[in-house]
């Protein structure tokens, strides 16, 4: 079959449209950058504002100067206040989203689509189409229809459409009659073109049709021109779309005057078989027979068209399933109003639409190759319907948010947060434990503010930092401890202090290095503290190293630092090495750091509570002569 007419209607259509869009530039956003021309112009006519508001005043990406760029603008996807995300399941994953716990924002509430539509409708057939013809005065072959059409995704989205069209069709070319059931007395013994004795039946007639018919489809339409690298959102939206359905037909011919006769072709005949070759051309041949015809007839098609038999349908009506695709542009007028021009072409799996179905032969009766189809070539104009919901999303850029969180990424924002101190303590917010210390306290690693005698006051407001373990204190948490009978000094342990529940600190060390740093003294001083209360406790040291040198070097290193501490608490303290477990592990524990912080927990010496261990106080260096980190503060 060829649908050479139709084709080139609609492809004509399409570049008219898109010609006269791109001459006004209005199609495309091709605004002058002047601000003052941007904020006067309504630009709420494009943009759905509700949702841009934040833009408005923004110092940055601010929503004048993006909307004098190109409009319409793209919504604000990454705010979790918006109407659009109030579903419940989007709420949770929105939530996710805008706490950096998601990398994906929730697919936003979208409209839906409402679309009512006009245009050419023409049959390709046996029957040529007309495109005026049908009655007198003349009426081209139409459609008109509604459709709903609703977005699954950015690319995908559904469509279901109706369908009313009428169309005609006249062949300018003479073909027997003996086939054809509707002109050979068969159907109605009063139309028979076949030669009987009637002088206008030469057996011989003009097949002309009108059919008309109703449609119900759904379709998928897979959208081309919204996913934009280069700007915001586009007007111009190009697209594709396939689908199936069920279509009701009647079709009627026009072969008897208004007398009820069947229609006198003696003459057009004449002329056809007078004049074929010698006319200028075949075209003129054509037109000529054609009106001709036109003259002829009366425009009343008054007989019903060869049908089938025993086949379902409604009344007059025959039913079939029927498969369509077709193409489209999409021109975005405003953010509640459309315009498409689409070209769709139909399979109906039926070869009478046009009332013809056999081949034009002498010998016994052939089907014709081909079934019919129908083209249908239309502008839509469509509505966007639904509150608290964007556009419908195939108008929608997916790639806007990804852009907008790579507009937002400055990299001296994100070091100056990354370093950020509130309490000005040297820890990081990141990293801090206790965002608020009171400014001047020492404090741990983790930003905490050290408790060195574990009283419940913090060292720097503590009138007594080293109290001794296991004694009430008073409003200055100064240890309340009774006085000795026998002495001014207390060397023991308090009746109810349990040794055994003793929880130890650690000590943590610079990167390469096994001095002790000043701010690890209290944690020391409270060990030594512990083991003077109890006499009887002995301390298991370990010391550890990061991951960042050979296992060789880090064992050396970690024997450094153990040593380094217990050589501390004898020489300071006076406390016995031989109430010490020593050992070192170098980075045996260490395990993987992804940050100078984790490094930082991987260099230390722990204590604890002997219970049980046996091992060496002073173990001999595992590499001797092995120089591993530094003493230098």
């Amino acid at each position: 079959m060829k649908f050479n007419n139709f084709i080139k209607v609609a492809i004509s259509g399409l570049f008219i449209l898109v010609s006269v869009n791109y001459s006004s530039g209005q199609g495309f956003g091709l605004d002058s950058l002047d601000l003052t021309k941007s904020k006067k112009r309504k630009d709420e006519k494009q943009n759905q504002v509700e949702f841009l508001q934040p833009d408005i005043d923004a110092l940055y990406y601010n929503y004048y100067k993006r909307d004098a760029i190109s409009s319409p603008l793209s919504p604000r996807l990454d705010l979790d206040s918006m109407a659009f995300h109030k579903d419940k399941n989007k709420r949770i994953q929105q939530d996710a989203y805008t706490n950096n716990e998601y990398y994906y924002p929730s697919k936003p509430r979208n409209q839906w689509e409402l679309g009512v539509n006009g245009g050419l409708m023409m049959i390709s057939g046996d029957v040529k189409t007309k495109f005026l013809g049908g009655n007198k005065p003349a009426l081209p072959g139409y459609g008109v229809g509604f459709s709903v059409r609703k977005a699954l995704g950015y690319v995908l989205s559904i469509r279901g459409q109706y369908l009313f069209a009428r169309t005609s069709g006249q062949n300018w070319e003479p073909r027997s009659a003996r086939w054809d059931n509707a002109v050979n007395g068969l159907n109605d013994a009063a139309v028979d073109y076949k030669v009987n004795g009637n002088p206008a039946a030469s057996g011989l007639y003009f097949p002309n049709y009108r059919t008309t018919l109703h449609e119900f489809s759904v379709s998928g339409v897979i959208t081309l021109g919204n996913v934009r690298f280069h700007r915001e959102r586009n007007r111009l939206n190009f697209y594709g779309f396939f689908g199936a359905g069920m279509m009701a037909y009647y079709t009627e011919v026009d072969q008897l005057d208004a007398n009820g006769n069947i229609y006198d072709y003696r003459n057009v005949l004449d002329y056809y078989y007078t004049n074929q070759g010698l006319v200028n051309s075949t075209k003129e041949l054509k037109a000529e027979v054609l009106n001709q015809l036109h003259a002829l007839s009366d425009g009343k098609f008054e007989t019903a068209a060869e049908g089938h038999k025993n086949e379902e349908g409604f009344g007059r009506y025959v039913t079939n399933p029927i498969a369509n695709v077709g193409i489209g542009i999409g021109f975005h007028l405003s953010k509640k109003v459309t315009l498409n021009l689409e070209q769709r072409v139909t399979w109906t799996n039926d070869d009478l639409l046009d009332g013809v179905r056999w081949q034009d032969t002498e010998a016994d009766a052939i089907l014709t190759r081909d079934y019919d189809t129908y083209g249908y070539t239309f502008a839509s104009l469509n509505f966007h319907l639904g509150k608290d919901a964007v556009e419908p999303l195939w108008w929608m850029n997916p790639m806007d948010h990804t852009y907008k969180r790579l507009g937002q990424m400055d990299p001296a924002a994100m070091i100056e947060d990354l370093i950020k101190d509130d309490d000005d303590d040297g820890v990081p917010n990141k990293l801090d434990r206790e965002p608020e210390t009171p400014t001047g306290c020492p404090i741990d690693p983790k930003g905490i503010a050290l408790d060195s005698d574990g009283d419940g006051c913090i060292d720097c407001l503590d009138k007594e930092p080293f109290s001794p373990p296991g004694y009430p204190i008073d409003e200055n948490c100064v240890a309340i401890v009774p006085e000795s009978e026998c002495c001014d000094e207390v060397s023991t342990a308090p009746a109810d202090l349990d040794c055994s529940a003793v929880n130890l600190p650690s000590i943590h060390f610079e990167i390469d290095k096994f001095y002790i740093s000043p701010e690890f003294f209290a944690h020391l001083h409270s060990i030594a503290m512990r083991m003077q209360m109890c006499p009887d406790l002995r301390v298991m040291a370990i010391g550890t190293a990061d991951s960042r040198s050979s296992s060789k070097y880090n064992e050396q290193l970690s024997w450094n630092r153990v040593n380094k501490a217990i050589t501390y608490l004898t020489e300071k303290y006076g406390l016995s090495r031989d109430r010490f477990i020593v050992d070192y592990i170098g980075e045996k524990e260490a395990g993987y750091a992804k940050s100078e912080f984790e490094h930082l927990q991987n260099r230390r010496v722990d204590f604890k509570f002997a219970e049980g261990e046996s091992g060496p106080s002073n173990p001999p260096a595992p590499h001797p002569g092995l120089k591993a980190g530094s003493d230098n503060y």
